[in-house]
C-alpha cells in the first residue's frame, strides 16, 4: 500500500473525509426534549462501556510493555532515547495531547 494512488485515497480519507463529517449532522432534524434526555442518559452508559473496555486495553498494554522491555527505564530507552525521529516525535506529540485534555477538563470543569 504504498502507492500514490493509496496515498491520495488515504490523504482523502483521513483528512477532509474525517473533519467534514459533523456537517452529515445538519442533515437530522434536532430531537425532542424528552428525546434529548434519553439520549443523554444512553450515551452517559455507552460512554461509561466506552471507558471501562479502553481501561482494560490500556492495562493489557502495559503488562505487554513490561513483559517486552522488561524494566521502565528499558521502555523508556526505546521510545525516546534510542529511538528513531517518527517515534520520538510520537512521543512528544502523545504528551502534548495528554496536557491539552488535562488544561481542557481543568478549564471547563465545575468549580
Amino acid at each position: 500500500p504504498a502507492s500514490r494512488a493509496w496515498t491520495i485515497c488515504a490523504g482523502l480519507l483521513g483528512g477532509p473525509g474525517v473533519a467534514l463529517l459533523p456537517l452529515l449532522l445538519s442533515l437530522i432534524p434536532a430531537p425532542a426534549a424528552e428525546q434529548a434526555a434519553a439520549g443523554a442518559r444512553a450515551l452517559s452508559r455507552a460512554y461509561a462501556a466506552a471507558a471501562a473496555l479502553a481501561f482494560v486495553g490500556y492495562t493489557a498494554n502495559l503488562c505487554l510493555a513490561g513483559l517486552a522491555f522488561g524494566s521502565p527505564r528499558a521502555a523508556v530507552g526505546a521510545l525516546w532515547a534510542e529511538a528513531p525521529p517518527a517515534v520520538a516525535f510520537m512521543s512528544i506529540d502523545a504528551g502534548v495531547l495528554f496536557l491539552g485534555l488535562l488544561l481542557h477538563l481543568a478549564s471547563t470543569s465545575p468549580a
